[in-house]
C-alpha cells in the first residue's frame, strides 16, 4: 500500500507540472464568470427591451388590427346578405337559408364583440387575458341561445328555461366584468358556470374549478399585467391541468403524440410531479417568472461550460497518461523499478480521478461565486423532489454540488475509455481523438434515444445508461417544462431504472479497467 501511495503522489506531481492542466483550469474559471456575466446581461437586456416597448405605439397597432378585423367581418356579412337576397324562398332552400341566417347572426355577434373590445381597449388577437377569453366566449354562448330558441314551444320545459336564463345571465355577468375589470369576479362567474354545466362530470368540474383558483393565485391580474410572465403562468396552468387529467384517467396527456396508457411507474411519476408542483405553489417557489428563468439559464450555462472543460481535461490527461510516457520513454523508470505493474496502473488511475475531482470542486466553488455575484446569493429556489407523494426539499447549493458529483460518473466513463485507448493504442492523438468523438457522439445518441420507441434492447446501449442526473434529479427541469407547456415531443422510449444503470456502469468500468490493466501488465514496454 505504501508503494501505491508513493506512486500516487509521484503521478500527482507529474500532472501538476503539466501546463495544459493549469491552462484548462484557468479557462474554466474565466469561463464560468464570463457565462454568469453574459447571461446576466442577456436577461437584463431582455427586460429592458420588454419594458421599453412603446405602449402608445402598441395600442395604436392593436387598434388598427382590431379595426381591420371588424372590416373583414363586415365584408363577410355583406357577402352573406347578398347570398340571402339571391336565395329564393322555397322549401328546397330552407336548410341553406337557415345556415346562412346562423352565419349572419354569428358575424353580427363577432362585429359587436370586436367593437365592444375596441371601445374598452381589449385587443382580442394580440393578447391572451381573462378579458379576451371572456369576450371570445360570448358569440358561442349567443349561438347556443339561438339553438335553444329553435326548439318548438311544446318541447320546452323548466330545464329549457333554466338553460336560457343561465346563459343570458352569464352574458350579463361578463358585461359587468368588462366594466369592473376585476379578475376575481370572472373566476367566481366562471366557477358558477362550470358547476351548472350538466355535460361535465364531477371530476372535470373539480379540475376546471381548481384550475381557475390556481390561475387567480398565480396571476391575480388574469394576464392584464406583465404579459410576458402571464403567458408563462397560463402555460403552467395547462401543465397542471394535463397532469391532473392524466392521473384521473390513467392516460398520459402530456405527450405530443397523443394520449397513451401509463404504466404503474409512470402513473407514480406523474403523481410525484404533481406533488412537487403543489409544494412549490404552497411555498411560493414555483419559479416560472422571467427573473427565475434568467437565473436558471445562468446557472445551467455556468456549470455546463465548467463541466465541459473538466471533460476535456479528463480526456486529455487520460488519453496521454500511458501513451505519452511511452513515446517519451519516461515510463521505463517505473517499469524497471521493483514494483508490480498493477500498482503503477492503480496509482495512475487514482491520480486521474483525484485531479478531475479537485477540478470539479473548484468548478463548484467558483461557479457558485459567479452565480452569486451576478444573480444574488439569496433567494435561490431549492430543489424539490417527491417519492410516493412524499416531498423533500434540498437547498440550492447542496443540489448543485450533488448534481455535479452525479454528473462526474459520466466523466469517469469517458476518462476510463480514454485511458483504455491510451494503453491499447499507445497513441495519444488516437486515444484523445476517439474519446472526444465518443463524448460528442454520446450526447447526440442520448437525444436520439429520447425520440425512439420503447425498444428493450436499446436499454443495453452505454448511452442509455448515462446522463444519470436526469434520473437522480428528475424534477431538475420542472420549471422549463412548466414554462413551455409541459408537452413531451419525444417518443415512448423509457430509460432503464436507476439501479440497472448503476450496475451496468459498474460492469462497464470493470470491463474497461480489466482490459486496460491486462494489456498494461502483459505488453512489453520498448
Amino acid at each position: 500500500m505504501n508503494k501505491i501511495f508513493a506512486l500516487y503522489k509521484n503521478e500527482l506531481i507529474k500532472i501538476s507540472r503539466k501546463g495544459s492542466v493549469f491552462i484548462i483550469l484557468i479557462i474554466m474559471i474565466v469561463g464560468v464568470f464570463t457565462m454568469g456575466g453574459l447571461f446576466k446581461y442577456i436577461g437584463s437586456m431582455g427586460n429592458q427591451m420588454y419594458s421599453s416597448i412603446d405602449n402608445g405605439s402598441m395600442d395604436e397597432w392593436n387598434k388598427q388590427d382590431t379595426q381591420s378585423q371588424i372590416a373583414n367581418f363586415e365584408g363577410s356579412l355583406q357577402e352573406n346578405q347578398t347570398q340571402l337576397d339571391n336565395l329564393s324562398d322555397t322549401p328546397d332552400n330552407q336548410m341553406q337559408r337557415a345556415s346562412l341566417e346562423e352565419e349572419k347572426s354569428y358575424l353580427t355577434d363577432q362585429i359587436d364583440i370586436y367593437k365592444l373590445a375596441l371601445d374598452n381597449k381589449i385587443y382580442l388577437n394580440s393578447t391572451y387575458t381573462y378579458l379576451t377569453m371572456m369576450l371570445n366566449e360570448i358569440p358561442g354562448i349567443k349561438s347556443e341561445i339561438r339553438s335553444l330558441e329553435q326548439i318548438p314551444e311544446n318541447q320546452r320545459d323548466a330545464g329549457w328555461q333554466a338553460a336560457i336564463d343561465s346563459k343570458n345571465q352569464l352574458i350579463s355577468d361578463y358585461m359587468s366584468i368588462v366594466d369592473s375589470r376585476k379578475f376575481e369576479n370572472y373566476v367566481a362567474v366562471s366557477n358558477q358556470a362550470i358547476e351548472a354545466d350538466a355535460t361535465l362530470s364531477a371530476s372535470e368540474k373539480q379540475l376546471q374549478v381548481e384550475n381557475n383558483q390556481l390561475w387567480l393565485q398565480l396571476d391575480p391580474s388574469g394576464g392584464t399585467e406583465n404579459q410576458q410572465d402571464s403567458n408563462t403562468v397560463f402555460n403552467a396552468l395547462q401543465v397542471v391541468e394535463n397532469i391532473k387529467r392524466s392521473i384521473n384517467d390513467n392516460l398520459d396527456y402530456t405527450n405530443m403524440q397523443g394520449a397513451r396508457p401509463m404504466s404503474p411507474d409512470e402513473l407514480d411519476a406523474m403523481k410525484n410531479k404533481l406533488s412537487v408542483i403543489e409544494y412549490k405553489i404552497a411555498h411560493n417557489s414555483l419559479g416560472i417568472d422571467t427573473k427565475s428563468a434568467n437565473r436558471d439559464a445562468g446557472v445551467s450555462a455556468i456549470f455546463g461550460f465548467g463541466t465541459f472543460m473538466i471533460v476535456m481535461l479528463a480526456l486529455i490527461l487520460a488519453g496521454g497518461s500511458i501513451s505519452q510516457e511511452i513515446s517519451t520513454g519516461s515510463i521505463k523508470s517505473l517499469i524497471i523499478a521493483p514494483v508490480k505493474r498493477w500498482k503503477i496502473y492503480t496509482a495512475k488511475m487514482a491520480s486521474l480521478v483525484t485531479v478531475n475531482l479537485v477540478a470539479l470542486l473548484l468548478l463548484f466553488g467558483f461557479g457558485m461565486l459567479s452565480f452569486g455575484l451576478f444573480f444574488g446569493f439569496s433567494g435561490n429556489i431549492p430543489y424539490v423532489s417527491a417519492s410516493h407523494q412524499v416531498v423533500t426539499a434540498i437547498p440550492f447549493s447542496l443540489y448543485q454540488l450533488a448534481s455535479l458529483l452525479v454528473g462526474f460518473l459520466d466523466i469517469l466513463v469517458y476518462m476510463t475509455f480514454a485511458f483504455m485507448l491510451s494503453v491499447l493504442t499507445r497513441n495519444t492523438a488516437a486515444a484523445v481523438g476517439v474519446s472526444v468523438a465518443g463524448y460528442f457522439g454520446g450526447s447526440i445518441a442520448q437525444q436520439v434515444l429520447a425520440t425512439l420507441s420503447n425498444y428493450e434492447p436499446l436499454k443495453f446501449l452505454p448511452f442509455a445508461n448515462m446522463n444519470l442526473q436526469s434520473r437522480f434529479f428528475p424534477f431538475g427541469n420542472l420549471m422549463q417544462s412548466l414554462m413551455s407547456g409541459g408537452y413531451s415531443m419525444g417518443g415512448s422510449f423509457i430509460y432503464p431504472k436507476l439501479a440497472f444503470s448503476l450496475i451496468y456502469l459498474a460492469v462497464l468500468f470493470f470491463c474497461m479497467g480489466y482490459i486496460s490493466m491486462d494489456s498494461f501488465n502483459r505488453r512489453d514496454i520498448k
